[in-house]
């Protein structure tokens, strides 16, 4: 069964915040670190959530490369259709870089729905102890260079994951 890493960009630091844009990747953490499977990115449009001034004059400051990336959004409603699409049946777990933001903002948001997501509690895990119980770092691997992109942080968060089973699991 495969893992899936969720990053999301977002309108605030709230966990009502609207999302901006969607990253997941899905991955085997003992498969060779940069193999994967399936990408997934989308910008959204999410009427349903918050905006906060702080961050919108953040994400102004940004680079233009980070700001270029969210084209052709969709309804945030279709973004939650194809997560639970895409996990149910392929995924066992679902990470993100830290306990407390991108899942809690996620389960926000298919609340605000109507819909319950797709993982179950048990199933949740955290990069950032698994990292540090590796000493593993994230590094910008090439083509995913891109700051505040959400498939770039995915894919290199995926990617480190899969380094620290190497650590931790080596047989």
């Amino acid at each position: 069964m495969m893992h899936m890493m969720i990053d999301t960009e977002t309108w605030g630091l709230a966990a009502n915040s609207a999302i901006r844009s969607v990253g997941l990747v899905f991955f085997d953490p003992y498969a060779e670190p940069g193999k994967v499977g399936t990408r997934y990115y989308c910008a959204t449009i999410d009427e349903t959530g918050t905006k906060d001034e702080k961050t919108e004059k953040w994400w102004s400051e940004q680079s233009e490369e980070a700001r270029s990336v969210f084209v052709n959004p969709v309804d945030i409603g279709v973004v939650l259709s194809d997560i639970h699409i895409l996990y149910r049946g392929t995924c066992e777990k679902v990470w993100a870089h830290g306990s407390v933001f991108d899942i809690p903002l996620l389960e926000n948001a298919f609340a605000r729905h109507g819909l319950e997501a797709p993982w179950n509690y048990k199933d949740v895990r955290d990069t950032r102890t698994i990292y540090e119980l590796a000493g593993e770092t994230i590094v910008s691997l090439p083509g995913y260079e891109t700051k505040h992109h959400a498939l770039h942080d995915a894919y290199n968060q995926a990617v480190a994951v899969q380094r620290s089973y190497r650590k931790l699991f080596a047989k």
